[in-house]
């Protein structure tokens, strides 16, 4: 008989596999090791997956970036969540940051912007915005550093873009690189 048990010799009668319960017949249908792994569960629960540190990250960022326009956090643990964030200064070259300490070390270069300098600019952007300026581009902060700068604040929404995504390079038509789709 293909598909069903045996008649045992206790006298007990014949089921077909169909009417088994699915948890008895699985080890029949799939294959032992199947059974067993669907049993057992997720293989390392307890470990998250990269796609799910990804959107963590995210959230985080999406979440502080709120919490700093409402005032409930400082501008400098922005500053450490977007760390590896990848960037574009306004003449068009990528770059990306690590936080040590209260320094800012860029990637691309050996440059090292200490947290004082970042919160001076930030006062200096908060002074300009408050004198109803209008802020285009990193001529306008006053710093050495202000190509990295300026990307930065207008990721974090310190700056508004003007017309084009200010800082990250997507249309910024005079920027060299990677152009946006027509």
């Amino acid at each position: 008989m293909v598909g069903a048990f045996l008649e045992p010799s206790c006298g007990r009668s014949v089921q077909p596999i169909h009417s088994i319960p699915y948890s008895v017949a699985q080890p029949l249908e799939r294959g032992l090791n199947n059974y067993y792994s669907i049993i057992q569960g997720v293989y390392k629960a307890s470990e998250i997956s990269t796609d799910a540190e990804r959107i963590k990250l995210y959230r985080n960022r999406k979440a502080s970036l709120e919490e700093m326009k409402n005032g409930e956090i400082d501008l400098w643990i922005v500053v450490e969540l977007f760390a590896g964030y990848p960037f574009t200064t306004t003449e068009g070259s990528k770059f990306g940051y690590s936080v040590r300490g209260n320094e800012v070390h860029i990637n691309r270069d050996t440059l090292v912007i200490t947290r004082e300098t970042i919160e001076a600019a930030y006062q200096e952007m908060l002074e300009l915005s408050g004198k109803g300026a209008d802020i285009t581009g990193s001529t306008q902060i006053d710093n050495s550093v202000a190509s990295y700068i300026f990307p930065m604040f207008v990721r974090f929404g310190i700056i508004e873009g003007t017309g084009t995504v200010a800082g990250t390079g997507v249309g910024n038509s005079d920027a060299p690189g990677k152009q946006p789709r027509q």
